[in-house]
């Protein structure tokens, strides 16, 4: 597809001319991950952050969550704006498309906080999401987030202890909520890399917290 069509399709996009989840919506939003190609692909991507409409918040979390590095990385700070701008509206299938670009960017403490913001959020999947997320974060970011967070732990991390058991479990988790328990089995895994060990840390009568093991933990044993 040319520059010339993949721009009307964007015009066409925010003068509302494709209802949400049809199919013409959905060939639209394929065809506007292109949008890069564009010379004036800023211009078109701050319009749809500054339209309240759902529809075209979640073309622009589909277009970012299929990123150009080259792109992000050439207008890494307008990207960053637009994008906290967009995960502010609330939209939370969208939010979970915005995690792709904002982990990618993250540097200053307001990206990091609105992380945060994602992985505190009270719907289950997109915590959970987000937690998958942070499961590939290297030291630095861990260490950010612990510097930043004033609920959760992610010193463990980077700095687990050499011997772990139940009863170390227990004592990092015990009267601790759900979120927190995810991070700590987070951290054990990373480095054990066996969710059947890290259930087994666990009381193991916790339905949520067995799913999130088992069904959200990458399934990395690299």
């Amino acid at each position: 597809m040319g520059t010339l069509e993949i721009e009307n399709l964007a015009k066409d996009l925010l003068a509302g001319k494709f209802t949400f989840e049809t199919e013409d919506y959905s060939q639209a939003i394929n065809q506007l991950i292109s949008i890069y190609k564009l010379d004036n692909a800023l211009y078109y991507l701050k319009q749809m952050a500054d339209l309240d409409d759902y529809s075209i918040t979640f073309a622009l979390s589909f277009i970012l969550e299929h990123y150009s590095k080259p792109f992000i990385n050439a207008n890494r700070d307008e990207i960053s704006q637009l994008t906290l701008q967009a995960i502010s509206k609330g939209y939370l299938r969208a939010n979970n498309y915005f995690l792709y670009p904002l982990t990618y960017f993250m540097e200053n403490d307001d990206e990091y906080l609105c992380f945060l913001d994602l992985l505190q959020n009270e719907q289950n999947t997109l915590q959970n999401d987000a937690l998958r997320h942070l499961y590939y974060f290297d030291t630095y970011k861990y260490e950010k987030l612990n510097h930043l967070s004033k609920q959760l732990d992610f010193s463990l991390f980077y700095n687990l202890p050499s011997k772990i058991n139940k009863h170390w479990f227990e004592q990092q988790t015990k009267g601790k909520p759900l979120l927190y328990q995810k991070v700590v089995a987070s951290a054990v895994y990373k480095t054990v890399k066996d969710k059947k060990l890290v259930h087994s840390l666990t009381d193991m009568t916790d339905a949520e917290l067995f799913d999130f093991i088992y069904i959200w933990l990458p399934d990395d044993t690299l």
